[in-house]
């Protein structure tokens, strides 16, 4: 993935109606499952429903999926982000022999948090 594409994501993403995205089961047989975004899910920022055509289909767990989303590939793509930043920063230090290489690594796997 190039750093545009991942700059790309990151954009839509942010785009989106702020968070957090959350997914409401139907409460009884009149109500559908639903997202709502926003801290409080009885006054949302935007929700998106299925239509009162659309009972019959079982959108829960695609529902939640898409609530997930929202909060997770962002994150996703600033880990990737900043995986690649590290890789190049130790490809760098290996090409010219630097020192460096071993603490960039160990910062990687997770050892310098």
């Amino acid at each position: 993935m190039t750093r545009g594409e991942l700059a790309e994501i990151l954009e839509y993403c942010e785009a989106a109606t702020e968070g957090p995205w959350t997914m409401r089961e139907a409460r009884d047989e009149w109500t559908a499952h639903d997202i709502v975004a926003g801290e409080n899910p009885e006054r949302p920022k935007a929700r998106i429903a299925i239509g009162m055509g659309d009972w019959e289909l079982d959108v829960k767990d695609d529902f939640a999926f898409i609530a997930r989303a929202r909060t997770d590939l962002p994150k996703l793509a600033r880990e990737l982000q900043e995986a690649k930043r590290l890789l190049r920063l130790w490809e760098f230090a290996r090409a010219n022999n630097r020192s460096y290489p071993l603490t960039v690594t160990h910062a990687f796997l997770g050892g310098g948090e």
